[in-house]
């Protein structure tokens, strides 16, 4: 996710705001970079000309349910007529530079924000293709994405009948759930010795069973995630059907912080409170 810093938040807020994007094309051994954007910029020393006439697109896109990613590649037309760029066309400079597989990185900036190059406007970054095609009007270049290194690929973990011989055989290869957020009681819920608050949670996150009877604790277990996680409570263990979460006993529930963060239980018992209805009397 990106993170910017807060004066280009703030502009970037602005009805009346200009954004704008600076690409720094580096060379040989990544030490100097030419900087191109899409009209002249300068940034103390740092010059970026401009001769993008095109940045292409730049997509990425998430299939949470399938655990999918895309990465998006990126091409960049630049200005090649004759004087365009330090006197000469800009393949002039591909005799000295080299920049095929060398790094690019891309920034964001508006009209009221300064340092082109500041990290948190980085949005994207990658290597330079060696196949670049120019001809006496234009360049381009194709920009590939490198962000796969900095991506934790998802599942983390799974369901895997090695490791879990007991798990039901539809769970086998499905995801262990990582947990996010609040689950706790809710503070408004009403406490009394019915334990009310057992039913008002602020939220329910799912676990999935991984021994569908372990013989030596005589109980099932589920794993709730593979890392450990703050605050398990053997409260607030559930089942559910019909739209309605429905404790177990506590006496016969167990829970375990620690990573993987595992629950288990055993028993007939469990408690539900029905939501009333209306009714004619």
């Amino acid at each position: 996710m990106l993170s910017f810093d807060s004066g280009l938040t703030n502009a970037l807020k602005n009805a009346n705001t200009t954004a704008f994007w600076v690409l720094k094309l580096y060379y040989n051994d990544e030490s100097a970079f030419i900087g191109v954007s899409d009209r002249h910029r300068q940034d103390g020393t740092d010059i970026y000309y401009g001769l993008v006439t095109s940045w292409g697109t730049y997509r990425q896109s998430l299939d949470f349910f399938n655990f999918t990613t895309s990465i998006g590649n990126m091409g960049v037309t630049l200005i090649n007529t004759e004087n365009s760029i330090k006197g000469k066309r800009f393949s002039d400079l591909l005799a000295t530079n080299n920049f095929a597989n060398r790094k690019w990185e891309l920034f964001l900036n508006t009209n009221e924000t300064a340092t082109l190059d500041t990290a948190a406007r980085m949005i994207a970054s990658g290597v330079i293709s060696g196949e670049i095609s120019y001809d006496e009007n234009s360049t381009t270049l194709t920009l590939f994405d490198n962000t796969t290194r900095l991506h934790k690929k998802i599942p983390a973990n799974k369901i895997d009948s090695a490791t879990y011989t007991n798990a039901p055989e539809n769970n086998i290869g499905k995801p262990i759930p990582m947990a996010f957020g609040d689950f706790s009681v809710d503070s408004n819920a009403p406490t009394s010795t019915t334990e009310f608050d057992r039913h008002f949670t602020k939220g329910k996150f799912p676990a999935i069973i991984s021994d569908e009877w372990n013989a030596t604790n005589a109980r099932v277990e589920a794993i709730v995630d593979g890392h450990a996680i703050s605050t398990l409570n053997n409260k607030n263990i559930y089942g559910y059907k019909s739209k309605l979460y429905f404790p177990v006993d506590d006496a016969n529930a167990t829970e375990t912080e620690a990573g993987p963060a595992t629950i288990s239980f055993k028993g007939g018992v469990w408690y539900v409170y029905l939501p009333l209805k209306k009714h004619n009397t």
